[in-house]
């Protein structure tokens, strides 16, 4: 009698337990800007959905919402501080959906030609590897040049 005592009174602060981790309180948003909360908010109702992983840039195209560069950046280090409030982000991890997916494609041809010995991936072998015109490449160039 008593071990099955033990036994239902385990049972139930162990489900008491998991019930209270499940719980997900609503992250303090107050440090992101107007434009940022409403790509966020696009983001989370988007991620409820069953094997949803929307890019923060494909938000920003649905909401029409500019984001400058650094705006992307605060924003995907605010939903990796909170990564378990959102569904896909605490399945797929935040670079998923940080990058865009042109910089997705980018950031592979790179890892790619990197890996078949090239010391570094210069802009027109992505551009080549991507099929993209030399645009893409003079661009790469400019931006590393300012860098």
């Amino acid at each position: 009698m008593r071990r099955t005592l033990f036994a239902v009174a385990f049972l139930w602060t162990a489900s008491l337990s998991a019930q209270s981790k499940a719980v997900k309180t609503a992250p303090d948003t107050s440090s992101l800007s107007r434009a940022e909360k409403t790509v966020l908010n696009c983001l989370a109702k988007d991620w409820q959905k069953e094997y949803r992983t929307t890019s923060i840039t494909i938000a920003t195209e649905a909401t029409k919402v500019k984001l400058s560069d650094a705006s992307r950046l605060r924003l995907a280090k605010f939903i990796e501080a909170n990564r378990m409030s959102y569904r896909a982000p605490a399945r797929h991890r935040t670079t998923t959906i940080a990058l865009s997916p042109t910089e997705k494609l980018v950031a592979r041809s790179i890892l790619l030609l990197e890996a078949q010995g090239n010391e570094a991936a210069r802009p027109d072998e992505i551009a080549k590897r991507m099929n993209a015109s030399s645009v893409l490449a003079q661009r790469e160039d400019e931006d590393l040049k300012v860098a």
